[in-house]
């Protein structure tokens, strides 16, 4: 196989295997066909509030995790890469299983150092270094992400979607470049995303207009440097029901985040800083618009070959200013933002079995699962949480 067509099948191959369990054997392939899978199981206890699930000063287990995913390729110039998923994350999602995304990648030109290409179906929105991976415990850091970037109240509205995106990688002596660009239409949003922007789960229905995403992304040729910028700009309308306080409205949401990452032999460092912007129009009150700060920073220590400890703190600011809808929801003031310190520890006990251990401290509940938390006024601003985690691939 000449090096042209090596570097382009690299190239589609991690495109379509974006959302898989990395490094696990299939257990399925026959021709061009694999299949491959996880399943993971949380345990979850807080001091104070509710996460995924019922978990104040008890034991959830409100947090499951399945997949199998696959990769066909009917012809040498397309590749076909799907995943059904199962998730289960308290009253935040209740959806169970659903297509968590179906594209056909087409590399329609390509040489030794680069390939071009385009995808269609229901595609990852490229956001970030996790969003395209988060759905896959093996390829997250953590059990959970940093919610100052990866907020799971409104995962739905930024996460894939049916559309269209283009992809471009070239090599030159400076590194590695990749261009992704996507355009999709979500459609309905859950009841998590709009309590999250609505502060709460309103009568009347929530539905997205057409998103689009852009990023830039450079990394040495050896990967021990990344840089990334991303963009997304997601637009959604209210359509309010009969006697509903609010009006008919429309938000914007347009985060944008830097992304750094450097490998130190045993020691990975990471840091993201966005600021996400939040428009709300109409709904019979004054127009909102607010600039909020997130960002974190985490380092990862290998500290044996099966080894892991992980160490982050996560800020999510949003401005402390009179808003409207905040008034009406009855949230406390620190309900506008969170500090997090994370710690972790990962053990991969076999090859496909990972357990995770992971504890937080944490001042404030602007990512608390507001369909877990009903009544705002009982919700601490000081609390911690503790997760166990087993996961298995195959």
């Amino acid at each position: 196989m000449c090096a042209c067509c090596r570097y382009a099948k690299r190239a589609a191959l991690l495109a379509a295997l974006a959302a898989a369990p990395a490094a696990a054997d299939p257990f399925y392939q026959s021709g061009n066909l694999q299949l491959q899978g996880f399943v993971a199981q949380t345990l979850i206890t807080t001091s104070r509030n509710n996460f995924f699930g019922r978990t104040q000063d008890t034991l959830g287990t409100g947090f499951t995790e399945a997949g199998v995913n696959g990769v066909w390729q009917p012809h040498p110039g397309l590749l076909v890469a799907g995943q059904m998923l199962y998730r289960r994350a308290g009253k935040n999602d209740q959806r169970n299983v659903r297509l968590d995304y179906l594209q056909a990648v087409w590399p329609f030109w390509q040489r030794a150092d680069g390939t071009l290409e385009l995808r269609a179906g229901k595609i990852k929105i490229p956001y970030g270094l996790y969003n395209e991976t988060r759905d896959v415990p093996f390829t997250r850091p953590s059990i959970l992400l940093p919610e100052s970037i990866y907020f799971d109240t409104a995962r739905n509205f930024a996460l894939a979607a049916p559309g269209a995106g283009f992809n471009a990688r070239w090599q030159t002596a400076l590194g590695e470049w990749q261009v992704n660009l996507a355009a999709v239409r979500p459609g309905q949003l859950d009841a998590a995303t709009e309590a999250n922007f609505l502060g709460s789960d309103r009568p009347g229905h929530l539905y997205s207009n057409a998103t689009y995403a852009a990023q830039l992304r450079w990394s040495t040729m050896d990967q021990s440097t990344l840089l990334a910028l991303s963009w997304v700009d997601a637009r959604a309308r209210y359509q309010p029901a009969p006697g509903d306080p609010l009006g008919a409205g429309k938000v914007g949401y347009t985060p944008w985040v830097l992304s750094a990452q450097k490998h130190l032999g045993t020691v990975t460092l990471t840091t993201e800083y966005g600021c996400p912007r939040i428009r709300l129009y109409d709904f019979n009150l004054p127009a909102i618009d607010v600039r909020t700060r997130a960002w974190y920073v985490q380092g990862a220590w290998h500290i044996r070959p099966r080894w892991e400890a992980l160490l982050r703190y996560d800020s999510y600011i949003s401005p402390l200013k009179n808003n409207p809808l905040a008034a009406l929801s009855g949230n406390p003031y620190f309900s506008r933002y969170a500090k997090d310190w994370t710690a972790g520890l990962r053990w991969d006990v076999t090859p496909a079995l990972m357990l995770r251990a992971e504890f937080h401290h944490v001042t404030g509940t602007i990512w608390l699962p507001a369909l877990d938390n009903p009544n705002p006024q009982q919700e601490g601003r000081v609390w911690n949480m503790g997760l166990l985690q087993a996961s298995w691939r195959f």
